[in-house]
């Protein structure tokens, strides 16, 4: 474990403080949102500042690849179907399948029984 650090890293794209925490730094740190500054008092699993100054670019890619884009998410939320329509396509595949009636019988009986109380 090193106490007594003062590294600073800053990043104009990503939060550094999540990109470190996604390649599992065990560290000390305080995160500045205003300026997207993290500053590492401690690290306790042995990563060095020179690995965090030589592999943070690298790392910044790794996490930026690894996380889904803001279009990406948009372009799926407009293609999903309603929540409830999703619902109805779960109900019908459990419905017309004896094993997942089975695996999911307390959600089939839920719904089973609204649907029997209330009738179309």
């Amino acid at each position: 474990m090193t106490k007594g650090l003062n590294i600073t890293v800053t990043d104009a794209d990503v939060d550094p403080i999540d990109v470190l925490a996604f390649k599992n730094i065990k560290m000390g740190a305080n995160h500045n949102p205003s300026n997207n500054t993290t500053t590492i008092s401690s690290i306790y699993d042995g990563t060095t500042e020179q690995e965090i100054n030589d592999n943070f670019a690298t790392w910044k890619q790794e996490y930026l690849d690894y996380q889904p884009t803001v279009v990406a998410l948009a372009n799926r939320k407009k293609e999903y179907p309603p929540i409830g329509d999703q619902l109805d396509m779960l109900w019908h595949s459990i419905d017309q399948d004896a094993a997942l009636k089975q695996k999911y019988f307390a959600f089939h009986q839920a719904i089973l029984a609204i649907k029997s109380k209330h009738p179309k």
